[in-house]
């Protein structure tokens, strides 16, 4: 893999030479499969150039949490968070925003707020304030803000983590 990463920094990933299986042809030290490795690379690329960035965690609970950071003239004009889980390890087919009020959060929020509804006033949060700005109490849970009571500190690390990606 790190012969890959090599390879795509010094190199455009559309470049990698592959045989007819998808396995590397022609850089030493990588012997796999690399066909969606490069097809990754070259959709981050297209992202980063209409302006979208991401920084994600893959949580050891079999959960994948994310922040994108939409940029425009070199400035955040949005953030967007979101998490798909699993459950008995298998994927859920949707991300807890796409289940919106199917998510079946409010009954556990203290607020009676939906998660998709904390998320979007989280998402306000970084853009008015910044991320730093997004206060976590020694629960792990976010305060300081009334229609948020979730807890906060991967979306606030991941928010902090892909707006320095945009420096």
């Amino acid at each position: 893999a790190e012969a890959i990463e090599n390879f795509f920094l010094a190199n455009n990933p559309w470049t990698i030479s592959l045989d007819d299986e998808g396995y590397i042809d022609g850089i030493a030290d990588a012997t796999m499969v690399a066909d969606s490795y490069r097809d990754l690379a070259i959709k981050a690329l297209i992202n980063a150039y209409y302006g979208l960035h991401t920084a994600f965690e893959a949580g050891s609970g079999f959960s994948v949490t994310w922040v994108h950071a939409f940029v425009a003239e070199e400035e955040i004009i949005a953030y967007y968070i979101d998490t798909l889980q699993s459950k008995d390890k298998v994927w859920n087919e949707k991300t807890k925003k796409e289940l919106g009020f199917d998510y079946n959060m409010t009954g556990a929020s203290p607020i009676g707020k939906e998660w998709f509804e904390q998320a979007y006033v989280i998402e306000l949060r970084f853009r008015t304030t910044g991320p730093e700005s997004l206060l976590i109490n020694e629960e792990g849970y976010i305060d300081g803000i009334a229609d948020a009571t979730m807890k906060g500190q991967t979306y606030k690390d991941l928010a902090i983590a892909v707006s320095e990606l945009v420096k």
